[in-house]
């Protein structure tokens, strides 16, 4: 929204920068060559916002892929096992699930931090013993924990 706030405060002020041109070039035969000059840098601010610009931008973003690539590998890793190890908890309580989805991160110190945890439990199995059962055995954070 900003982005777009700032665009629109950008193109009134070059609105204003091309009244005030052709008010100040003085009437002679270069007068319609100049007016259409400044109508096309407004007819080019117009349109520019819809044009791809991704290129432009790239100038100043630094992105390292096998860092980001090592760290999904690593962040997916920790996932997988994470959703194995809280299935078979489970499981090993006698709890009946069909699916666990874990969202975790591995911050800048290298700790794996838990975003939250979604299960897919059978229709008859209890949300509230399967949130106990993953905080008493797991050691997990039971307000992260979502059974569907």
């Amino acid at each position: 929204m900003d982005d777009f706030k700032a665009r629109c405060l950008s193109f009134c002020i070059l609105l204003a920068a091309v009244t005030v041109m052709r008010f100040v070039i003085p009437e002679c035969k270069m007068k319609s060559v100049s007016d259409a000059f400044l109508s096309l840098i407004v007819i080019v601010a117009m349109f520019l916002p819809f044009t791809d610009r991704k290129a432009a931008d790239a100038s100043g973003f630094s992105f390292d892929m096998e860092e980001y690539s090592e760290n999904f590998d690593e962040r997916s890793q920790y996932e997988a096992a994470l959703e194995k190890y809280i299935g078979d908890t489970l499981e090993k309580n006698g709890i009946k699930i069909e699916k666990t989805d874990v969202s975790a991160e591995v911050d800048g110190d290298g700790y794996i931090v838990i975003d939250g945890i979604n299960i897919t439990a059978s229709p008859s199995e209890d949300a509230q013993k399967i949130k106990s059962v993953i905080r008493d055995e797991c050691g997990l954070d039971e307000e992260k924990v979502t059974v569907n």
